[in-house]
């Protein structure tokens, strides 16, 4: 389904008039005042809650349309359904309630709501036909909208219109936010979550290490390579493993990296991107400067948080860990550090360190012939010592 996505978008997808399959209403002055607090900087930090709650539903695909005048949010096919009609009744209740796919969805819609714009519409589809179709701003009793994809049995869209040209939203900064987003998510037929990321300030790293895992998509992360690795860690029994793909430019990219766990396989792919990967628990990447700082980036539902500092003593290290459990502040995309999700996430990391250093050290490497450069054996050693190093010390961190 993922090879066809991007064509069926551009051949299936035709305007048609729908209308309301009955009447909705909800106090939106009054709902808008009390939850105010919920209100982020950006409309493209709205879009990356609306992710965030969709991921957690376990959807097949994600296919976003936008320009200033409109924004229509698809998806298809999710494991989890979700009633709109609850879900929007109740929701002043389940904005301010307890951590939730509806809660994202709520906090992600309120941007929109805020906008002022002419028409909200919530949308469902089964096998074609409208199941449900609900204006939630305005007074309209029919819309135009673009009918679903037939290759979905179930179907939703959130569809966002206004002639004030207002819904200016940061593609960019969405794209950064789903780097590692375990879903495949179209942007105007373009895969958003593809291969353009790299470490920041690095143009190659020496060493990476990769853990899957084989649950829920919400609580995992797509296991991409960050820009160029100096060297293969391949064993043998990963030497069939080639989902890091040279990239469409021809830059070398390296693949049959060191890969721990079971594996549940992601094809994501749209517009020139395409990825092969799997669905991750973490990736470790050592960079190879002594003086740069350690970084921990988690992703939480598909959405990257703001960067943490790594409980481990070791310069150089970034570590990408999903963290479907960590508690985040107001403002959404910020971990709270006192919290005890923050607390079982330092253990989480110690744990995938002795992992690790286990696996390394019971399996010698066996070089792949097209590596870029070879990586000292003390380099491999100082990682390994600085990650038992840091498991001393991370108590204290």
């Amino acid at each position: 389904m993922s090879l066809e996505l991007e064509r069926l978008l551009a051949q299936e997808i035709q305007m048609g008039i729908y209308h309301s399959t009955g009447t909705f209403s909800i106090a939106l002055a009054e709902a808008r005042r009390k939850l105010a607090q919920h209100q982020l900087s950006s409309l493209a930090e709205h879009v990356l809650k609306l992710l965030q709650g969709v991921i957690q539903l376990e959807p097949g695909a994600i296919w976003i349309e936008s320009d200033p005048q409109g924004f229509a949010f698809y998806w298809g096919d999710p494991d989890i359904d979700l009633e709109g009609r609850t879900f929007l009744s109740q929701l002043e209740a389940v904005v301010l309630g307890a951590p939730c796919p509806s809660k994202d969805l709520g906090i992600g819609l309120l941007g929109f709501l805020n906008c002022d714009p002419d028409e909200v519409w919530w949308c469902q589809w089964e096998k074609g036909e409208v199941r449900q179709l609900e204006c939630l701003s305005g007074q309209f009793r029919q819309v135009q909208l673009r009918a679903p994809l037939t290759v979905y049995g179930l179907t939703y869209a959130l569809v966002v219109k206004s002639t004030k040209g207002n819904l200016v939203i940061d593609r960019e900064a969405v794209a950064r936010g789903v780097c590692f987003a375990p879903v495949q998510i179209l942007w105007n037929g373009r895969l958003l979550n593809g291969l353009d990321w790299q470490v920041p300030g690095e143009k190659s790293y020496l060493l990476d290490y990769y853990l899957s895992q084989n649950g829920p998509l919400a609580r995992g992360l797509a296991l991409k390579p960050l820009g160029t690795c100096q060297s293969l860690t391949c064993w043998a029994e990963a030497s069939d493993w080639v989902d890091f793909a040279p990239r469409p430019t021809g830059a070398q990219v390296m693949h049959r990296h060191l890969q721990i766990g079971k594996q549940r396989r992601l094809d994501l792919m749209g517009g020139r991107d395409h990825l092969r990967t799997s669905l991750g628990e973490a990736i470790w990447v050592l960079r190879g400067q002594a003086d740069a700082p350690s970084a921990l980036w988690c992703v939480k539902h598909g959405v990257l948080l703001e960067p943490l500092v790594l409980p481990l003593a070791l310069p150089g290290l970034l570590v990408v860990v999903a963290t479907p459990d960590l508690e985040v502040d107001l403002g959404q995309f910020k971990a709270i550090r006192n919290s005890e999700s923050y607390r079982e996430l330092k253990k989480r990391v110690l744990a995938q360190a002795r992992e690790l250093c286990q696996a390394v050290q019971s399996r010698p490497a066996e070089h792949d012939s097209q590596r870029i450069a070879d990586v000292p054996t003390h380099v491999t050693a100082a990682f390994l010592g600085g990650v038992v190093l840091g498991t001393w010390l991370m108590p204290g961190l």
